[in-house]
């Protein structure tokens, strides 16, 4: 499982619609996962930060940084 907590919408977007990134992404995933997640960045996004700041919460949970 890979997860980058440091995603931003920026970094998202980015990742979509550079051309080199575009192409990779089809080549490993296929064309309809790409325009999948295109279509669905818009709610996705959202729920993927607040799982990315969750865990970071934890971690510090755990780590006693904070209560």
């Amino acid at each position: 499982m890979q997860h980058h907590v440091e995603l931003t919408a920026q970094m998202l977007e980015h990742w979509l619609t550079d051309p080199g990134s575009r192409t990779e992404f089809i080549e490993n995933r296929g064309i309809y996962s790409y325009a999948k997640i295109l279509n669905e960045r818009p709610q996705l996004y959202p729920l993927y930060h607040d799982h990315s700041c969750r865990l970071i919460e934890n971690f510090l949970r755990l780590s006693t940084l904070i209560e």
